[in-house]
């Protein structure tokens, strides 16, 4: 049975053999390269990684009714998450800014349950943060932009949206799927 091997990038056959010193009761592997040949695609379906941005990008696609789009750079249509009211793009990892925390413990400290975002003119968010939404922007057509951020080692996803020219809002993805399912009346989302 052919076996992977991580450093070369190949796939090969492993064998044993006999040493030629000693009695021979001992037995070695060494790696073969297989005599049948495979593709690079089947390289790349045995070993791709279930990447942890896929993973907010179902999660997204799962708590707002939407559908994930599998290689959303490239294809026709735009976005990380497919869905009829909203076009929707995820970020994830180290280069979500710090500002997205200060704004979510400033909505841990709010405990009205009413209030359930908070709200920022553009002079006060950061200017990756605009970059990213305004590229959405302009791909979103008729539809609704959000940018969904999940910073690196934090167990919380963020939504942003612009509510008028110059004044944007923040708010966890939980607190984003419960107004939705309130305003629009779906209770099969996020079960």
């Amino acid at each position: 049975m052919p076996a992977y091997n991580p450093f070369t990038g190949k796939y090969y056959e492993l064998r044993k053999i006999k040493p030629k010193t000693g009695k021979g009761s001992k037995t070695k592997n060494l790696w073969n390269e297989p005599k049948t040949k495979r593709s690079l695609w089947d390289l790349v379906r045995c070993k791709m990684p279930n990447k942890t941005w896929k993973d907010l990008e179902r999660k997204v696609a799962k708590m707002l009714g939407g559908q994930r789009i599998a290689a959303s750079g490239t294809g026709a249509i735009k976005g990380d998450v497919q869905h009829p009211i909203y076009h929707i793009e995820c970020k994830w990892g180290k280069q979500i800014p710090k500002w997205v925390m200060r704004e979510y413990i400033f909505l841990k400290s709010i405990v009205d349950d009413e209030i359930w975002s908070s709200a920022s003119y553009i002079d006060t968010v950061p200017k990756t943060i605009l970059k990213w939404y305004n590229k959405a922007k302009e791909q979103a057509g008729d539809k609704q932009p959000l940018l969904i951020m999940k910073p690196k080692g934090i167990h919380e996803e963020f939504v942003f949206w612009e509510v008028e020219p110059n004044l944007y809002a923040f708010t966890t993805l939980k607190k984003f799927a419960e107004r939705y399912k309130k305003i629009h009346g779906k209770e099969e989302l996020n079960e």
